[in-house]
């Protein structure tokens, strides 16, 4: 159930406020969000028809997306650790991040 509601609150919020990453970040988080939300869904409607099989499935999918995100996060914090921000800025546009890729504008 938790996953269902950060799945919901974060795409709302994307939507309304957007990521500092600019309209393909937006993209990619919402349909993140939306696949997050579709395998908790589908994880709580197997598990309570007594579906187990397709219970372990679905919960194999949410676990790897929430570990996704996690990792994710891990991944700038043991960064700015290791070499203080080498090539990233706060606007994801240094030199470890691919030229114009959050920027269609």
């Amino acid at each position: 159930m938790g996953a269902l509601i950060a799945g919901v609150t974060g795409t709302a919020y994307i939507v309304l406020r957007g990521t500092i990453g600019g309209p393909v970040m937006d993209a990619g988080f919402a349909g993140y969000g939306v696949l997050l939300m579709v395998a908790a869904v589908q994880t709580l409607r197997s598990g309570r028809a007594g579906n187990l099989e397709h219970h372990r499935d679905w919960a194999l999918r949410l676990f790897w997306l929430a570990l996704g995100s996690w990792l994710y996060r891990v991944h700038y914090g043991v960064w700015y650790a290791l070499t203080d921000g080498l090539w990233s800025n706060d606007a994801f546009t240094g030199a470890g991040d691919p030229p114009g890729a959050y920027d269609l504008s």
